[in-house]
């Protein structure tokens, strides 16, 4: 996820994509700005929009997932009752495989408005895969506020993704966030996590 795109939690919204020339796809959505993840609605706070456009590069379709460079849009109407001015940014992403084992990626994300958590973001990072399936990654953010009140923020995280079988996998996780934009109190904090992802 780039913080540098306002995205809403949970919301009603219509997209398309489409693929051509075998290298390039297209594709956007519409959402409603104002949805949250405990609340099912659809435009109850009334017509205002999120939206984005985004241009994806591929050596061909089939590699898509190993070897992609992709440019967003976006914008994100003014949200009255939450009191959000509009915004609008564009985020850059990489990502290429080497040798079917070695995964550089590198994002980053610049904004306008105060929608977005951060106006500037940048992320690199490097993902081992096993020819088990597992992966191992390393990854490194830094971000400036859209709050300028805020300090920069940098954030790490080391994680081991354990693929027990095609449909499941455990990936425990630490991550230490440095100079937490919204915990000015602290200069440091740890996490540990544990995702599990489980296909049917």
């Amino acid at each position: 996820m780039n913080t540098g795109i306002a995205l809403p939690d949970s919301s009603a919204s219509l997209g398309a994509a489409y693929a051509f020339a075998d290298h390039w796809v297209i594709r956007g959505a519409v959402n409603d700005a104002n949805g949250v993840i405990d609340k099912v609605g659809f435009f109850d706070d009334g017509a205002e929009f999120s939206t984005f456009a985004q241009l994806d590069w591929q050596p061909s379709i089939q590699h898509r997932y190993f070897k992609n460079v992709h440019m967003t849009f976006w914008h994100v109407d003014e949200r009255e009752d939450a009191k959000v001015p509009s915004s609008r940014g564009i985020a850059f992403g990489a990502n290429w495989t080497f040798k079917e084992k070695f995964i550089p990626f590198f994002r980053a994300g610049w904004s306008e408005g105060d929608a977005p958590l951060m106006n500037k973001t940048a992320t690199i990072g490097l993902i081992h895969r096993f020819h088990n399936s597992d992966l191992i990654g390393l990854g490194f953010n830094w971000g400036d506020p859209s709050n300028s009140a805020l300090r920069d923020q940098y954030w790490n995280e080391l994680f081991y993704r354990f693929q027990f079988s095609q449909n499941l996998a455990l990936t425990p996780s630490v991550e230490l966030l440095i100079d937490p934009a919204l915990h000015p109190d602290e200069d440091q904090i740890w996490a540990v996590s544990l995702r599990v992802r489980l296909s049917l």
